[in-house]
Order: C-alpha cells, then structure tokens, then sequence
C-alpha cells in the first residue's frame, strides 16, 4: 500500500514538472523544501497540506496520504516552492 502511494505522489510531482520522490521503503518520503523548508511548509499549510519541515527537506507522511490525493498534493507542492 505504501509503494502504491509513494508511486501515486512520484508521478503526480513529475506530471506538475517537479522531481519525483525516492522511495525506499517506510512511512514517510523527503522532498526538497527549497532554501527554507519551514517557509515553505507554512506555505503548503495555505494549502491545507501539512508536512513536516526539517533542515534536510520536507517530511511527507505517505502513510496518511491516499493515492488520490497525490495530485492535489502535487500542485500545492508546486505553487509554494
């Protein structure tokens, strides 16, 4: 189930002209959160997507996340970089 997700949120960041999402097994993905991730999370929290920002990137929970909301995810991802 996690795979599928992890996969649903790569392909949505890749079809708005992003990177994708390494996946390497476990509950979470990092994306890059630019130079600042925590302006960047309370950009995405504008959005009504919340991760986690840490100094390394963004902390995305795919445990929480269905497939289906990969693209909204996405396209909020891509207006508050």
């Amino acid at each position: 189930l996690l795979a599928e997700r992890a996969a649903a949120l790569d392909a949505a960041l890749k079809a708005e002209g992003l990177a994708g999402c390494a996946y390497d097994g476990g509950f979470f993905v990092t994306l890059d959160g630019g130079a600042d991730p925590f302006a960047t999370c309370e950009r995405l929290q504008q959005h009504d997507v919340f991760v986690v920002p840490m100094p390394e990137g963004l902390r995305v929970g795919i445990c929480a996340m269905k497939a289906s909301d990969a693209p909204r995810f996405a396209a909020a991802y891509r207006a508050s970089r």
